[in-house]
């Protein structure tokens, strides 16, 4: 009888514990009310009620961004208890990326629109203020206009968010970095969505609703690549416009929005408590009145260069070896040699045939958009021009991407242009931009065209492949429209300069297409 009993106790124990919400450890911090499971897509975490708590201020809903878990706000970030010493209610949520199966703007947006609602009732009568980074920024727009969530929530506050998305996307997607992408699980639903193309189709659709008048939206962008040779530096290095080496200063900002500051951070640094909570603390609390007072316009310097990459990559097994063309005049390039395994052996050999000695920083990425490749990084300066050879090995089956970024002022006088608005057709030209004579003599290109369906449709995210590499004719490129969804451009060009020598670059553009026909592109 009496082991009757205990065992029932247990079970009344054990159900208790699942309806009632728990205080629970969490990352690192305690919280006294959880609802859902700890760690789990979908949880909701109450934060510890503040020291001195103002009735007059609104709850803070932190969300984070790709591959992040809620835990970024409290676990080595101040920013969470910078908010409590201010008074401030929080509540943190839980995405699909803490599961580990990252996902778009509109699952996120869905299941966020929901823990809203939870959070409303567990703090009735207060209105919610977003704080969100990256691409949290995004799903909570989602959850706000397109699940209609607005009425709860004040102020929007976002954090080096992409909301016109970011070309390291349109990279993942390329031809070239294929199978690396799809090796590292980076090429999936989350950094689908974030394709320029895609995100160009986003504002679009909402942008034009009156949803956005609802809330008052503020922005805080960086400019910092980071630390010399590290992967923000590289992906600002890629980009070559103001950064904070994920995401483009021109990405953060929304036409009807506030943006706050542009300061000295990068994509890693820019969400911590000590770098950017004073920034944001004023607006907060801010009416829309005071919205609109503190408007401030911001100019964004123009591309420093366009065109300045060249791309290759697939499988590799053993020892490999690439060929990279430099042409007269070259400042400096920068190498990354990116793979799902660090090298056994990477070395350069000059044109001349001698090994140049270089100096490789090899690190892995843990929070960009290539979250988990080794980069292995070095910078040329003032290289011999010629062929040059990257020889490397790896005693692992593992796939790689070449990333050439060149400081040249040939780079400049390349560009591809869109022959109409609005329509998929491309043009590869030459031009004398920002010098007195012209630089290049010919180009060739090649392009492989895919379609990549939408994985609210495609699970698999199956390419189809359009156009395979190869001559072609013409400089002009036609995308073959078949059906609604992104297609990826990866134009390789060869050419030869004015005086004779070899040049080689590649372009990579996303274009979206709607469900009616219309082509959505990076401006």
């Amino acid at each position: 009888m009496r082991k009757t009993w205990a065992v029932g106790c247990l079970i009344l124990l054990l159900l208790f514990s699942m309806i009632v919400p728990q205080a629970t450890s969490h990352g690192g911090s305690i919280f006294p009310i959880v609802i859902g499971i700890p760690g789990v897509p979908g949880t909701v975490y109450i934060g510890d009620a503040p020291p001195q708590p103002d009735p007059a201020k609104p709850v803070i809903v932190f969300v984070q961004g790709l591959f992040n878990a809620s835990s970024i706000w409290h676990t080595g970030n101040d920013m969470y208890q910078r908010a409590r010493e201010a008074g401030f209610e929080t509540a943190f949520v839980e995405l699909h990326d803490a599961g580990g199966d990252p996902r778009s703007n509109w699952n996120n947006g869905k299941m966020l629109a929901e823990q809203l609602q939870k959070i409303a009732d567990h703090f009735p009568g207060k209105k919610l203020v977003m704080v969100c980074y990256s691409k949290g920024g995004i799903d909570t727009q989602t959850a706000l206009v397109h699940y209609g969530k607005h009425p709860l929530v004040s102020n929007v506050i976002t954090i080096g968010s992409p909301h016109y998305g970011s070309p390291l996307a349109d990279l993942a997607y390329s031809d070239w970095v294929w199978w690396l992408s799809s090796l590292l699980g980076t090429r999936n639903e989350a950094v689908y969505s974030l394709q320029t193309g895609v995100m160009q189709s986003f504002r679009t659709q909402t942008d034009s609703r009156p949803e956005i008048n609802e809330n008052a939206y503020f922005t805080v962008a960086g400019n910092s690549w980071g630390p010399f040779l590290s992967p923000t530096w590289f992906g600002g290095l890629y980009m070559l416009e103001d950064s904070d080496g994920v995401v483009p200063l021109r990405s953060t900002k929304l036409p009807y929005g506030n943006h706050i500051k542009t300061g000295n951070w990068d994509h890693l640094s820019i969400y911590h408590g000590k770098e950017t909570f004073d920034v944001i603390r004023p607006y907060l609390t801010s009416t829309r009145q005071t919205a609109s007072a503190n408007n401030t316009t911001e100019s964004v310097s123009p591309l420093l260069a366009e065109n300045n990459i060249y791309l290759t990559g697939g499988e590799q097994e053993g020892t490999l070896e690439e060929s990279l063309v430099i042409e007269p005049g070259t400042e400096s390039v920068t190498l990354n040699w990116m793979s799902n395994h660090p090298l056994n052996r990477i070395e350069l050999i000059r044109p001349d045939g001698q090994v140049q000695p270089a100096s490789f920083k090899v690190t892995q990425d843990q929070q960009t958009l290539f979250k988990g490749a080794w980069q292995h990084i070095a910078q040329l300066n003032k290289p011999m021009a010629g062929t040059w050879k990257i020889r490397t090995s790896t005693d692992r089956k593992s796939a790689y991407a070449l990333i050439a970024t060149f400081n040249s002022p040939l780079s400049a006088q390349l560009a591809l242009q869109q022959k109409r608005p609005y329509a998929p057709e491309y043009l590869v030209t030459a031009t004398n931009k920002g010098k007195s004579h012209n630089l290049i003599k010919e180009i060739k290109t090649e392009a492989q065209i895919q379609y990549i369906p939408d994985p609210h449709t495609n699970h698999k995210q199956e390419r189809i492949i359009l156009r395979k590499r190869g001559p072609i004719d013409s400089r002009a490129i036609q995308i073959p429209v078949t059906s609604a969804g992104t297609y990826n451009l990866t134009i390789n060009i060869r050419g030869t300069t004015t005086s004779g020598a070899p040049f080689a670059r590649t372009i990579v553009k996303s274009v979206a297409v709607d469900k009616q026909g219309r082509i959505h592109v990076r401006p």
